[in-house]
């Protein structure tokens, strides 16, 4: 799975790579790449998540990750002992990646697979969002083109399940 950091133009050049020089994987068929479509964004660098092995001794780089920067914390001025909780807010947490309103440029990469982020996720979560980004998929490769009404309905069946808010990543 590449790096959720990397922009469309940056998998398009891997892609590109990959069929141009021939570069084949385990199967004997060429490299497949895949992306995060969809999910929680790590607020440190893809891998490079340390809060939930240091708290939990659980490896978020493992696929425990115990999602410490979702949780909510007070902030304690030490000097003067004033303390603030952060209400109704997430002192690290980002929103969640969502690409429905520009998957068509996704395919358009030549992207091969697409992952859901959704470990510890509700069934109801897992089956909305999966029959979302499904129905999109054959739309695009059906239509060709996304219209905003269709992008509307789609929003509206992800916003129906948890999530932070949405964000489009650094893709575009």
């Amino acid at each position: 799975v590449l790096s959720r950091e990397l922009s469309l133009i940056q998998i398009k050049n891997i892609i590109y790579n990959i069929k141009n020089k021939n570069i084949i994987g385990p199967s004997g068929n060429l490299m497949k790449i895949e992306i995060f479509c969809h999910g929680a964004l790590c607020m440190a660098i893809s891998g490079k998540c340390y809060l939930s092995l240091h708290s939990y001794n659980s490896s978020a780089n493992r696929g425990s990750c115990k999602q410490n920067c979702r949780k909510k914390y007070t902030l304690i001025d030490k000097e003067n002992g004033f303390y603030i909780d952060v209400d109704n807010e997430y002192l690290m947490s980002s929103k969640d990646l969502c690409t429905i309103n520009f998957l068509d440029k996704i395919i358009d990469t030549g992207i091969s697979l697409l992952k859901i982020e959704g470990r510890a996720r509700s069934p109801e979560y897992v089956a909305n969002t999966t029959s979302c980004y499904r129905e999109a998929i054959d739309y695009i490769l059906n239509n060709k083109k996304i219209t905003k009404s269709k992008i509307n309905f789609w929003f509206k069946k992800l916003n129906s399940v948890y999530n932070r808010g949405f964000y489009s990543g650094y893709y575009l």
